[in-house]
């Protein structure tokens, strides 16, 4: 079992991206730079929960005022971009969902983008490129819905060997 550091994102095109970093500063600076994209509209925290940020010791630091769940101005291919920029790689998220997802939204799997794709368990999924390596991932927002794992890297240690992983699959 290793930590991954990484984000969930909303492309402008209103596609759930996961960009994963070799280390947390790495991780944390690109949300700085995400949060810092999103318009300035206020989270309703009566309506879609607090948005608390919790310290290492799980206690609480701070409650961000902005809306996370909103669209940053970046497209599918600019956080590509921009996480191999920051020394890491991004992965579309739950591509079988009806909601969020490359599949969903584009209607198709930019060609040549990615080298990996998340999808979520239990539901179908449509036939995938065979040179995308395949995540199973639970989408868990809450630590009790983390689901069993389901993909064994069993030469993967640490952050920095699974983004070398995802960024030369395929490659020969």
């Amino acid at each position: 079992l290793i930590f991954l550091p990484g984000i969930e994102v909303t492309t402008s095109e209103e596609v759930h991206v996961l960009p994963y970093f070799r280390d947390v500063r790495a991780a944390l600076e690109f949300g700085d730079m995400v949060y810092a994209s999103l318009p300035d509209i206020a989270n309703r925290p009566e309506i879609f929960g607090r948005q608390i940020v919790m310290s290492e010791n799980d206690e609480p630091v701070c409650e961000l005022p902005k809306l996370l769940l909103q669209a940053t101005p970046f497209s599918i291919e600019d956080f590509d971009r921009r996480a191999q920029e920051a020394g890491g790689c991004a992965i579309p998220a739950h591509v079988n969902r009806a909601s969020f997802s490359v599949l969903a939204n584009l209607g198709f799997m930019p060609p040549g983008l990615f080298r990996a794709a998340e999808v979520s368990p239990n539901l179908p999924c449509p036939p995938l490129d065979d040179a995308l390596y395949i995540l199973h991932s639970s989408d868990a927002h809450q630590l009790g819905d983390i689901s069993e794992p389901r993909n064994l890297l069993s030469n993967i240690h640490n952050p920095s060997e699974f983004v070398d992983f995802i960024l030369n699959f395929g490659i020969n």
